[in-house]
């Protein structure tokens, strides 16, 4: 996965209850922390354009990056497994995953500025 979608799957990671997409720019300081850290990217204006970018709910890179994270795993693992992992999508859904949080470990710590 490239970093923007690592960046939002962390995120749902961190946020076990889910997150609608429509309130995703609620998230925007505790994603572009995620993307920061994960991206390795210092340049402002870069970052910033990235993150408004994902914030927006009627922007359509939300939904790809969502589908490029699920495609990750489908082409890796059986379905049975791999969705665990899957962000649980759809209209009107709570966007999360559904993997048991006992078992995921980051090295990072981030702030949950989130809901």
């Amino acid at each position: 996965m490239q970093p923007l979608q690592k960046a939002i799957y962390i995120l749902l990671l961190m946020h076990p209850e889910g997150i609608l997409i429509k309130e995703i720019g609620n998230y925007e300081t505790e994603f572009r922390e995620i993307y920061c850290a994960v991206s390795g990217r210092m340049n402002r204006s870069v970052i910033e354009r990235v993150t408004s970018k994902m914030m927006n709910p009627a922007d359509n890179l939300i939904h790809k990056s969502l589908s490029m994270i699920k495609n990750a795993f489908l082409c890796r693992m059986p379905d049975c497994e791999a969705r665990h992992y899957m962000p649980v999508t759809g209209r009107s859904v709570v966007h999360r995953i559904p993997i048991d949080r006992k078992i995921v470990y980051t090295k990072y710590r981030f702030g949950r500025q989130g809901k």
